[in-house]
């Protein structure tokens, strides 16, 4: 019952800060964002850099975390905005907005069999997979037990570096999003296989929608937007 309350009123406290800067020419304060391993490393750096490029006055705090710690961050306060890359759609009361799809690809050995794989082909074999709650490596065990096949082990990793790393020495297969492998794939230490079809990652961001926006927040949505919308 209090909840709702106290959602006014953080509202209310938001506003009045944003008004007292109202007078400044540009906007400043401290973003706080929470993103996936993948995003973190690989997207938002340049978002980053954008912000700070176009707005010296707003800094921009990063979090890892999935898609559970996002929304929790997002609706306790800890966390302006929240990334998450999910072959489903979150259920929840936050504001979502979609952004674009990151592909998802199967990654090997170097020295891997063969170029190409089934599912029942990779349900032989060792697989490496992002923890429990991932919903495209989730949506991966279920398409491997399907297969009917004798099963060979699935590890599940907090770390898609330590993945990448394991996949590499021979230790399984794995399935991560394409923006994570290009200068490994480029080196050769690990290869992309011709798997089978994979539905691309859907893209979103989630803000609370009782909670005030102001234009420091509105400057990093921006470039957020603008990282998978190129104008």
């Amino acid at each position: 019952r209090l909840v709702p309350h106290a959602e006014q009123v953080l509202a209310a406290e938001d506003r009045l800060h944003g008004s007292l800067r109202g007078g400044a020419s540009r906007p400043s304060g401290t973003v706080r964002v929470t993103a996936p391993e993948s995003l973190c490393t690989y997207r938002l750096p340049g978002i980053v850099r954008a912000v700070q490029a176009a707005e010296p006055g707003v800094r921009v705090w990063i979090t890892p975390g999935g898609v559970r710690t996002g929304l929790e961050a997002v609706r306790r306060g800890t966390a302006d905005l929240a990334l998450v890359m999910e072959s489903r759609e979150p259920v929840t009361d936050l504001a979502q907005e979609h952004l674009g799809r990151e592909p998802l690809v199967v990654l090997d050995n170097a020295e891997a069999p063969g170029p190409s794989a089934t599912w029942a082909d990779l349900a032989r074999r060792d697989a490496l997979l992002v923890e429990e709650g991932c919903s495209y490596s989730d949506d991966v065990v279920l398409r491997l037990a399907a297969t009917d096949e004798t099963a060979g082990r699935r590890s599940r990793f907090g770390s898609v570096e330590a993945i990448k790393r394991c996949v590499a020495v021979g230790l399984g297969w794995t399935v991560l999003p394409a923006l994570t492998v290009g200068g490994e794939a480029d080196a050769g230490d690990l290869a992309v296989l011709d798997g089978p079809d994979l539905p691309a990652c859907d893209v979103r961001i989630l803000s609370h929608p009782r909670r005030h926006r102001g234009p420091e927040v509105e400057a990093v949505l921006a470039e957020i937007r603008r990282a998978w919308n190129p104008v």
